[in-house]
């Protein structure tokens, strides 16, 4: 015990705490596990209410949301949720619709992918695209597994979407510097995404039957392993399985992925 009665565990678990909120206040938007964004935080808003979603339970493709993580991780997603939190909307929109901000005129583009709700906003006249999450000039979007639909598809298609728009001189990104060539950087995304999926259907065709922790293992990096890589493999495991590419099935609870060689 301190002089004030604490334990040495407390004071351990209080510095490990704040060493978190000081990381989650500091982040820069350039790491792979970037703070969750307004549709994928633990509080969704839905078309007429406010739901609360427990972040860190059950994942779509099975098992938990590693709860046996380090307690300095934990705690930093802990700050990220306490520091974080989406606010309230006042306005709905919806794709199309117009919108006036700082003295401009935009067009509403709903770009579902890296997260459901996710919109960008097109300024016709002025040649400006704020693209959000959606197209970033350095890395690539994260794009999380939906239990329902196919989001990678969702993704690719709007991908397409803002790559045509006309008179798209500058986008401005929500990490990175302005960039000029949309249609340039939607392209390397789609080869990104188009690598990505041959490189886990290979993985998965020398593996076998495996779970999407397994796979994740076969297509990123030890150091970013985690429920943000499984998301991603399982976006693009139900994508090749909506093409016929992949089979899957339940056991116990845990999605089992197999892939045939492409004849």
């Amino acid at each position: 015990l301190d002089r004030n009665g604490h334990t040495l565990s407390e004071l351990e678990a209080d510095r490990i705490e704040q060493e978190a909120i000081d990381e989650a206040l500091a982040y820069n938007g350039e790491s792979f596990e970037e703070l969750p964004s307004l549709g994928a935080s633990d509080e969704i808003t839905t078309s007429d209410q406010r739901q609360s979603v427990p972040w860190g339970g059950p994942t779509a493709w099975g098992g938990s949301q590693h709860p046996d993580l380090p307690m300095k991780q934990r705690f930093r997603m802990r700050a990220q949720r306490l520091l974080f939190s989406p606010p309230d909307p006042t306005r709905r929109v919806r794709h199309g619709s117009p919108l006036t901000l700082g003295g401009r005129e935009w067009q509403v583009v709903h770009t579902p992918g890296h997260t459901l709700d996710h919109l960008c906003l097109w300024d016709a006249d002025g040649g400006v695209l704020l693209s959000g999450d959606h197209v970033l000039p350095t890395i690539t979007p994260h794009v999380a597994g939906s239990a329902v639909g196919d989001s990678l598809r969702s993704y690719l298609a709007t991908l397409d979407l803002v790559a045509h728009l006309p008179n798209v001189k500058l986008g401005l990104p929500a990490h990175g510097h302005p960039f000029t060539d949309v249609p340039g950087r939607v392209e390397a995304i789609k080869e990104h995404h188009a690598e990505r999926m041959e490189t886990l259907h290979l993985a998965s065709v020398a593996v076998g039957a495996a779970s999407v922790e397994r796979l994740s293992h076969e297509v990123f990096p030890e150091r970013h392993w985690g429920v943000m890589a499984e998301s991603e493999t399982f976006a693009h495991l139900e994508h090749l399985r909506r093409d016929g590419l992949t089979e899957r099935w339940d056991d116990n609870g845990v999605m089992i992925y197999r892939s045939a060689p492409v004849s």
